[in-house]
């Protein structure tokens, strides 16, 4: 009874189209969670744009974007070379690298902001916000440019 008439006629595709799908999915929601808080500040009216800002932009860079990133280039190369879409490929290792690059510039950011405050509680606190945040997002978003762009399931074929 799998001839596709429960649900509207759509019958069952193929699990190249929808890994296909799945990465492209995959890679939306990774740059939805990275634009979002760039767009916040563009749509800013103050104008600022100081360390403080360009910081807080970058939030997005964090363990959500990096696991999807992470999903998007296990399903690339996992798949046989034959089977992948190079664009996807390309895709993948481009916005996991722009994500890599933009987290660690937060982590600069975080890590050389001027604050009133002295002493280790202020290391600690800035420690915290990396370890916590962005540090995890840049691991995860550098693995999936890494994996997609190095790793193939049958290397010899």
């Amino acid at each position: 009874m799998n001839d596709g008439s429960r649900r509207g006629g759509a019958g069952p595709i193929a699990w190249d189209e929808a890994r296909e799908v799945m990465v492209v999915v995959l890679l939306a929601a990774a740059l939805m969670v990275v634009i979002g808080p760039l767009i916040g500040w563009l749509g800013a009216d103050d104008g600022r744009f100081d360390r403080v800002v360009i910081s807080s932009a970058l939030t997005g860079v964090r363990v959500g974007s990096g696991l999807a990133l992470v999903g998007a280039a296990v399903l690339i190369c996992t798949t046989p070379s034959v089977d992948v879409v190079p664009g996807l490929r390309t895709a993948v290792v481009l916005v996991g690298a722009v994500c890599a690059a933009l987290g660690a510039i937060r982590i600069g950011l975080v890590l050389t902001e001027d604050s009133a405050a002295t002493g280790i509680d202020v290391i600690w606190d800035k420690l915290r916000l990396v370890l916590s945040f962005s540090g995890p997002g840049v691991l995860l978003s550098g693995a999936s440019a890494w994996l997609a762009h190095r790793v193939v399931p049958f290397p010899g074929d």
